[in-house]
């Protein structure tokens, strides 16, 4: 008997997407429309996106290309496919609902219809520009182009048999979507627009310089418009999120800290993994903790070396973390309430890495060989200085595993939470 083939192929594209993919994912896989395989084209990713995949989708193939262009990497995605139609969704877009997908291919029962694309939202900590330009660029009606060659491919579906007489160029190393659709429009199909069928897209579309201007429009944009500019979808609540807890430091004399702190993460954040380096690890028998034995060999490890092999080890084919998160619980100023603080900043405002730190207005010197020379002098009033910041690391720092990986401990766009109080 000959299998059914699905009637749907969802292509996707990515390069290092472990923090997007997985959510991409889960919300495919809750789709009410089930008629569906999806495809992986990936482009040398270097962290856990192939593992991701083959976590949430199995029996589904990944194709993995040497080189990158964006419409080489559809033809080859469409051409392993078996589906009638190719939805075609990038990495970092999350469909916002259940029906997205039945919507978009709801775009194909009009006959005349080659092509469709569905609305793109921002996230609350899209930059200004992006917000502008997505909730400009996709609106609340559908729509049906007749002449209008405006098409963008990070939300769409095409029909497999017109892309056999039109493939995507495979050269160009940009707009491949908006050339392919000029080409579509002139062999007579129409392309649609299905506002239902949304996903949010972190990233915009298009890259300009005012930002006076681009947050004006941001704000009225997000008023006027239907969705709720400061609410976050609950796949960027840290409480759904796979956070490993990486607690240093163990031993028998502060043992009670590490039992304590434990039990509170273990409520607070029920998707995460914790982890404790420790001198002593028969004093945690736990099936829920992994233990990393700290070695008197190690001693010479940097902190970071540590955070590398107990993220090396945390890994399993089931738990993808996009944050790690270090504490020191011997610190008389942990408390969960701050590590709840200091993991929705870092989801929320998708940042590299979000830690505390301590203003210091005070002036600095620093030795170098035998003379002492003062860092960045400033007189002025204290009311008036900018202060620097005293890295406050073990209080609790959340970072992106890829840094770990690399050796380094934040990345360039960093979130503080100042504490005054902390010394």
């Amino acid at each position: 008997m000959t299998p059914t083939l699905p009637k749907v192929s969802i292509i996707i594209r990515a390069r290092n997407e472990e923090f997007w993919l997985g959510q991409a994912l889960a919300q495919v896989n809750t789709q009410t429309y089930r008629d569906f395989e999806t495809i992986l084209v990936d482009s040398g990713s270097t962290d856990n996106t192939i593992a991701i995949f083959s976590h949430y989708r199995p029996d589904d193939p990944i194709l993995q290309l040497k080189t990158f262009r964006p419409g080489d990497a559809i033809n080859k995605g469409i051409e392993a496919g078996k589906g009638q139609l190719a939805v075609i969704l990038s990495a970092h877009c999350i469909p916002a609902t259940e029906s997205w997908l039945e919507h978009l291919v709801e775009t194909m029962d009009d006959e005349r219809v080659g092509a469709a694309y569905g609305r793109q939202l921002p996230l609350p900590s899209s930059h200004p520009f992006d917000k502008r330009d997505l909730l400009n660029t996709f609106g609340i009606e559908p729509r049906l182009q007749k002449l209008d060659t405006f098409f963008h491919n990070a939300n769409s579906i095409i029909r497999r048999s017109l892309w056999q007489t039109i493939p995507f160029d495979g050269e160009t190393p940009h707009i491949e979507d908006r050339l392919w659709a000029a080409q579509v429009i002139e062999h007579g199909a129409y392309i649609a627009y299905s506002p239902e069928a949304a996903v949010y897209h972190h990233h915009g579309i298009n890259h300009h310089s005012d930002m006076n201007r681009a947050e004006a429009i941001s704000d009225i944009l997000v008023d006027k418009t239907m969705i709720n500019g400061n609410d976050y979808p609950p796949f960027l609540a840290p409480e759904h999120e796979p956070v490993l807890f990486c607690l240093l430091g163990h031993s028998q004399k502060h043992h009670e800290p590490y039992v304590t702190a434990t039990t509170e993460l273990a409520r607070s954040f029920p998707k995460a993994r914790i982890c404790i380096s420790s001198e002593h690890p028969k004093s945690l028998e736990n099936p829920d903790l992994t233990i990393f034995p700290r070695k008197a060999s190690e001693n010479h490890l940097t902190f970071v070396d540590i955070l590398g092999k107990m993220l090396d080890r945390s890994g399993t084919k089931d738990f993808f973390p996009n944050c790690v998160v270090y504490l020191n619980p011997k610190s008389p100023e942990f408390d969960i309430s701050r590590i709840r603080e200091l993991t929705r900043l870092y989801y929320k405002g998708m940042y590299d890495s979000v830690f505390f730190a301590r203003p210091e207005f005070n002036n600095l010197w620093a030795k170098n060989g035998d003379i002492y020379q003062q860092i960045g002098p400033d007189y002025s009033p204290r009311a008036s200085k900018t202060p620097v910041y005293v890295a406050l690391y073990g209080l609790g720092l959340a970072t992106s595993p890829q840094f770990i990986r690399n050796g380094e401990l934040v990345g360039s766009k960093v979130g503080i939470i100042s504490r005054e109080d902390s010394q």
